[in-house]
């Protein structure tokens, strides 16, 4: 930093003398101080508050970080619904299905404000948000609870954060009742001394309060001056077991329903000292819900089994054998999911049982005949489902998939009413861990449209998002491939196919290339090479080449159009581990009397160096060179007659792993190695080391 500082104060000297010549004028004074102005030295700028300092860029989430498998509540007038999303709860309009406003640390606007008003900093959750609940005495207040250990009551209308109870340990459940007045049943999660315990331990808690919830924040006070103060919540723990997957109260608010493990554990909430009786399952349980208007409750497990649990007065009487058989207890067992029961859902009238799980198909099942339909492929496995009246709509249905998309079905047609359009994710697609280390994750963006193509619930399908619009606009299911493998500890698991390369033509946009592959034990590697054409009637790309096995058994390493230029065309160039690089161009076929003209992508030449495996190619700016990373090489080929020109190599690193032209004309190279950058000037053939640093890529 020393020598900087010098170099500027050098550099100043000059133009401090130049203001003070004799033969200076008003005008040349005035020009001297504009340009100083224009120009502010590194000395004086350093503690020049007026010059205009580099503005941070504007990021915006495109989606949410942590997907919830929490499903949807709506309010009591069914204007609106709530989502947990990461540490904040999105509040969507029922009507028009967008976001309206969000409860979290800030809270950019109120729902009765049109415009956007002055943002407002609120003591919002520091954790995952585990779930949500109305206040049954309140229907404007919303109760939420998170891992941060805290319940925080909002009135989501302002919104405002009403009250805040630390219970100093993670939240995973609450659920309340209109005949307990402020008053939650909450599972938390506390550490066990024991610590050669495999399983978490869940500990069932009611938390009462007494006071209007006005005094916001006071239970984060230290516990010393806690104590001194009337304490304003009070809990009682009504028993303890393994992690809990579901937690409710009955329709008469008489029992609370806990499941954990195999067991249902039941207590009298007017009895709570009595602890649990426990009913047992021959398998896990995995999600409850309880009828709308008789008390009993439903559950799945995870080998897709659906019971209805019936007599929850007679709880002496409940007990089931070793392998399940019904002893004294009425129950209805429903079987069609293969996989488990991911979540359960009666509709308002108490007539039928909605289940959903990883096949993507919801199934109604009617309870008195036990008659049932379904809902099949719905893009990706069910997260959540909640059965609503819509003002306008009517009974739909709001189902959550894994990949964060909202689903709306009609009851009357049992058909999609609605699709939200938000970036679909599925964390195994963009896993990089999960791809060949020499595979850069696919994002790549049209340079017109400025579209995003990249990855989307499933690993062979690609979705086409719209930045202008913030929608996906489709999805393209580049190979077809079974969404759900078996169980069977016999039956061997279904690999899925994968896309390990995707590139757009340049300027329009017209042409995708993709490459996939997938590897099987019985039948090896098997890869393709697809191109496919825009079709702008159906918005999406049409596929117009296959090629099999493009590098024969082996991956291909590296894709990447050409820039047409007048005397040559459109070219794909692929590179392979099999040390091959081919260049593919468009052959046209001219149409006759009794065949139409088509178009297609054929092999035109194949070419190699040193049997180097090429890392990295691409084309220079005016489409005339291909420029090709193989090992300590970056080999430079004449596009159209395919002659090696020159190849460029350096001591400074033994690897090349990426490269680029630099300029609109591509004179330069700049290629990294290890942990530098070159530099090659094109012209003179000469080459210059820049930096030393780790250094991951060049674009």
């Amino acid at each position: 930093m020393s020598r900087s500082s010098g170099k500027g104060k050098a550099a100043v000297k000059p133009s401090l003398k130049t203001q003070k010549r004799k033969d200076s004028t008003p005008a040349n004074d005035a020009n001297n101080a504009k340009e100083k102005r224009q120009q502010p030295s590194i000395v004086e700028g350093l503690n020049d508050t007026s010059i205009v300092q580099p503005q941070p860029w504007a990021w915006k989430v495109l989606t949410d970080a942590v997907m919830t498998n929490h499903p949807a509540v709506f309010s009591k007038d069914s204007k609106y619904f709530f989502l947990p999303s990461a540490s904040s709860v999105k509040i969507h309009s029922t009507a028009t299905r967008e976001v309206v406003s969000t409860l979290s640390a800030t809270n950019p606007s109120s729902l009765h404000s049109a415009s956007t008003s002055t943002s407002t900093a609120f003591d919002g959750h520091k954790d995952i948000i585990t779930s949500i609940a109305l206040n049954p005495h309140n229907p404007y207040q919303l109760y939420t609870a998170s891992l941060d250990g805290c319940i925080k009551i909002w009135d989501y209308l302002e919104p405002r954060l009403l009250k805040t109870i630390n219970l100093k340990n993670p939240i995973v459940r609450i659920c309340a009742h209109e005949k307990l007045t402020d008053t939650l049943f909450v599972a938390v999660n506390i550490p066990e001394k024991d610590k050669e315990r495999r399983h978490p331990v869940s500990h069932v808690l009611r938390v009462s309060w007494g006071q209007s919830p006005s005094h916001a924040g006071s239970m984060n006070e230290d516990d010393g001056h806690q104590k001194r103060r009337k304490r304003e919540y009070s809990t009682l723990r009504v028993g303890k077991t393994s992690t809990v997957t579901g937690l409710g109260i009955s329709t008469s608010g008489n029992w609370l329903v806990v499941l954990s493990g195999l067991k249902a554990h039941i207590a009298n909430t007017s009895s709570l000292q009595s602890g649990f009786s426990k009913l047992t399952s021959t398998d896990h349980l995995t999600c409850l819900a309880f009828h709308p208007t008789e008390d009993y409750f439903a559950t799945g497990d995870t080998r897709g089994q659906i019971r209805l649990w019936y007599s929850l007065q007679n709880l002496e009487e409940l007990s089931f054998e070793k392998l399940g058989v019904e002893k004294k207890a009425t129950t209805t067992l429903f079987h069609w999911h293969a996989h488990p029961v991911q979540s359960l859902s009666f509709t308002p009238n108490g007539a039928y049982l909605l289940s959903g799980g990883e096949e993507s198909t919801m199934v109604i099942w009617q309870l008195d005949s036990g008659h049932k339909e379904f809902v099949p492929r719905l893009g990706a496995p069910i997260r959540s489902l909640t059965a609503h009246r819509s003002p306008q709509r009517g009974e739909e249905y709001l189902i959550g998939l894994m990949d964060g998309t909202l689903v709306t079905i009609s009851a009357q047609t049992l058909k999609i009413s609605w699709t939200s359009s938000r970036m679909k994710i599925n964390p195994g697609a963009l896993d990089v861990t999960d791809r060949p280390s020499a595979l850069p994750p696919i994002l790549t963006v049209h340079p017109q449209s400025r579209n995003i193509i990249l990855p989307s619930s499933h690993p062979s399908t690609l979705q086409i998002y719209s930045l202008p619009s913030s929608s996906v606009i489709t999805d393209l299911e580049v190979l077809p491939s079974n969404r759900i493998s078996s169980l069977s500890k016999h039956i061997q698991t279904i690999t899925p196919s994968r896309i390990s390369h995707a590139v757009l033509s340049p300027l329009q946009g017209e042409w995708l290339a993709t490459v996939d592959y997938r590897e099987d034990e019985e039948f090896g590697l098997e890869t393709g090479l697809k191109v496919w054409k825009w079709d702008e009637n159906e918005r999406t790309f049409v596929l117009n080449t296959r090629i099999d096995k493009p590098h024969g058994k082996l991956m291909v390493t590296t894709i990447e159009f050409n820039v047409p230029d007048e005397q040559g065309g459109l070219l794909l160039a692929t590179g392979g581990q099999d040390g091959n690089i081919k260049t593919w161009s468009l052959k046209t076929v001219k149409a006759t009397k009794k065949t139409e003209g088509e178009a297609f992508w054929v092999q035109r030449t194949s070419f190699g160096y040193r049997n180097e495996v090429p890392t990295r190619l691409t084309f220079s700016p005016d489409g005339s060179l291909l420029a090709v990373a193989q090992g300590m090489f970056i080999t430079l080929w004449d596009a159209s007659s395919n002659v090696l020109v020159r190849a460029l190599t350096t001591m400074a690193t033994k690897s090349i792993s990426s490269f680029a032209f630099l300029g609109n004309a591509g004179r330069y190279i700049a290629a990294s190695g290890a942990d530098q950058i070159i530099v090659w000037d094109l012209v003179t053939s000469k080459g210059r080391f820049l930096f030393a640093f780790l250094l991951t890529a060049v674009s």
